[in-house]
């Protein structure tokens, strides 16, 4: 066994497949930040009597409304990176119910769906890995759930808490 088997769990999927999870460690998490930086403020040039000046641009104008586009898809690449990562890390291996070998990779023999190619051409190997375990290991939203509690470390709310919580709102 290796040092990193101790720290895995084993969901098992609908159709029977196990896969071995870990909890991604939210430090790993900054790697996605990095690889997609968000786009910089619009900042313009203001002509005066009084010579030239640079601000950050008002809202409503051309350049502030392309900014908010901007930063509306980089949002969207990071959500994406964000899933992705977690799925390449915390998915360690799995084994089909119809094979004894354990394997990490998606087979060489696999491609990828037509629908999915589409929007993933030419994927690298570890896109392929991604792309391999949304389309052919968490098939079922049930299967998502189990594998996204042990990834994201997402704890059941408690009797207590949701107590604690409503304290506040049946005092008033």
């Amino acid at each position: 066994m290796s040092f990193i088997d101790h720290f895995l769990q084993i969901v098992v999927t609908d159709n029977g497949t196990k896969v071995w999870t870990r909890g991604v460690p939210p430090y790993t998490l900054k790697d996605v930040y990095v690889e997609y930086p968000p786009p910089s403020p619009p900042i313009v040039t203001l002509e005066s009597e009084a010579g030239s000046e640079r601000k950050m641009a008002l809202p409503g104008s051309p350049e502030y409304l392309a900014y908010q586009d901007e930063t509306k898809a980089w949002r969207v690449r990071v959500d994406k990176g964000l899933v992705d990562h977690h799925l390449d890390y915390g998915v360690v291996k799995w084994q089909f119910p119809w094979d004894d070998e354990i394997t990490q990779d998606a087979p060489e023999d696999w491609e990828v769906p037509t629908r999915i190619a589409k929007y993933h051409p030419n994927p690298t190997v570890e896109e392929r890995r991604v792309l391999f375990i949304k389309a052919c290991i968490l098939v079922t939203q049930e299967d998502i759930e189990a594998v996204d509690v042990i990834l994201y470390a997402i704890k059941p709310v408690e009797k207590k808490d949701v107590e604690a919580a409503m304290v506040p709102t049946l005092s008033r």
